[in-house]
């Protein structure tokens, strides 16, 4: 019986963090208003973008994305503008579209 109520809750849990995991989640879009720095606030349409977030990088920003250490994404979409990753890994675990 323990062992019932322990897997239960055990499941519960990971229910419920797999919903705020998915909650936490947002989009923010580049805009490179400040500078070329991944890390300003200002450069994001919602935020600096965290490993749960999609991103979205299009050509009409005043500035040019500049990794300054390794990042972390889900899904990533570049709209004829580039990425200069600065000798960092940018990794994408969902994907990535290149128009």
């Amino acid at each position: 019986m323990k062992a019932t109520i322990y897997n239960i809750t055990l499941l519960t849990l990971g229910l419920i963090f797999s919903e705020i995991a998915l909650i936490s989640a947002k989009s923010t879009t580049w805009n490179g208003s400040v500078n070329s720095s991944y890390s300003t606030s200002g450069n994001w349409s919602n935020g600096i973008p965290d490993s749960l977030d999609n991103i979205t990088i299009n050509s009409n920003a005043p500035n040019d994305l500049i990794l300054i250490q390794n990042q972390k994404i889900t899904n990533l979409t570049i709209n004829g503008d580039t990425v200069d990753l600065g000798g960092y890994t940018f990794e994408i675990t969902g994907t990535a579209y290149f128009n």
